[in-house]
């Protein structure tokens, strides 16, 4: 079995380095344990992920035109 940190990209590696500091705060900083931890990211995800709109800002007016010559 190969190692997950050789086949994972960067930012897939900086998403991980970022989850597992989070997870170490909270094992560190809260009188939850690992099981409950662990509960209620699942229901974080679980949530997050069962949305049915996911709301993010846009670069780029929607209305443009680009590539669209008028004449």
């Amino acid at each position: 079995m190969s190692n997950p940190e050789e086949t994972e990209t960067e930012a897939e590696r900086q998403c991980t380095h970022e989850l597992k500091t989070f997870l170490h705060r909270w094992e560190e900083e809260s009188d939850l344990e690992q099981e409950e931890i662990l509960n209620c990211l699942s229901t974080a995800l679980d949530e997050y992920y069962g949305e049915d709109v996911v709301e993010f800002e846009c670069d780029f007016d929607l209305d443009d035109d680009e590539g669209e010559e008028t004449d």
